[in-house]
């Protein structure tokens, strides 16, 4: 016997569907980069500040709201602490609680993918790069040998 005829797909309950998709681009050049909270007097470190400038451009930040910011801004401090941290004790805990922060905002390929989130490169023009042409006399089997 066959069996009962296959349920129409705008009936079934579960559709495995993504709350959220969006395929991300790099947002323009000109977009500015809001500026580091300073809850205290620091001094930022430079792979700090490289990194809060990085995350500004990347394809990721169109999607941030004003709210993030100050969310962002926390992440930015305990990679600050990180990176000024001597302890490798400290440094392991840093790391932890700044990968959990991260996964919020779709830093990592990994959270990208649990967000439905793709990266569209930009269209970048690259040159071919100039094939050398062959010789003929030299034939790369030869340094093959048989027994």
């Amino acid at each position: 016997m066959p069996g009962p005829p296959p349920k129409d797909p705008n009936v079934r309950q579960r559709r495995n569907a993504k709350a959220e998709e969006a395929d991300l681009t790099p947002p323009p050049a000109d977009v500015p980069v809001p500026e580091l909270p300073k809850p205290d007097e620091r001094e930022w470190h430079p792979l700090s500040l490289r990194w809060w400038d990085g995350l500004w451009h990347s394809p990721m930040a169109p999607r941030y709201l004003i709210t993030d910011v100050h969310a962002l801004g926390m992440v930015a401090l305990l990679i600050d602490d990180f990176y000024k941290a001597t302890s490798p004790k400290d440094r392991r805990e840093l790391a932890a609680e700044i990968r959990q922060q991260t996964a919020r905002f779709g830093l990592s390929n990994w959270d990208r993918n649990r967000m439905n989130w793709t990266v569209s490169a930009a269209p970048q023009e690259k040159p071919r790069p100039q094939s050398v042409p062959r010789d003929e006399s030299v034939d790369p089997r030869k340094v093959l040998k048989f027994k």
